[in-house]
């Protein structure tokens, strides 16, 4: 029965792997999150084997409901904010790859304006709590001001976050054309 299962298990992954193009060895997870944006292909793969590159300005840390509000601006694009805190050890994993996937993403130059921010929970409480923020690690996207996804995002399931992002992104990209 074990190996009939990983017999089966392997030949959807190999099937799942030549449908999706890939060549290379990748779990199925990655083959199944595969969603293309603009020519970008952004899956949790190319997150997680992108080489860091140092630039400050990529994540912007908010620590006030002043800053939160010009951070989200009047414009089309889309906010992701990643809500934590300095003594979560899942919100510092998540917070490596989050890191990466806004350099990721400024890197590629999808054509649309994403941006990233961070809010550490104990700076300001009062706007997490606005916010109705009560797990961590939490995300929120923004579109024109409003909520258009919230979650808790844990490091394990990052991709998750990635499919949101391309799902909003291709939202956004049909409403402008």
């Amino acid at each position: 029965m074990v190996l009939y299962l990983f017999l089966l298990s392997s030949v959807a992954s190999i099937t799942l792997r030549s449908a999706f193009g890939f060549n290379n060895l990748l779990p199925v997870s990655f083959a199944r999150k595969f969603v293309a944006v603009k020519n970008t292909c952004l899956d949790a793969a190319t997150v997680q084997d992108f080489d860091s590159v140092t630039d400050s300005n990529i994540v912007t840390e908010v620590v006030s409901s002043r800053d939160f509000s010009k951070y989200l601006g009047d414009d089309d694009g889309l906010r992701v904010i990643r809500f934590h805190a300095r003594s979560c050890k899942s919100c510092r994993a998540l917070g490596v790859k989050y890191n990466r996937l806004a350099r990721l993403m400024k890197n590629e130059a999808v054509g649309l304006d994403a941006r990233f921010a961070d809010i550490e929970v104990s700076q300001n409480p009062e706007l997490c709590q606005a916010l109705s923020v009560r797990t961590l690690p939490h995300i929120q996207i923004y579109h024109r001001r409003r909520v258009v996804d919230e979650f808790t995002c844990m490091p394990s399931n990052f991709d998750v976050l990635i499919e949101s992002i391309n799902i909003n992104l291709a939202a956004v990209k049909d409403e402008i054309l």
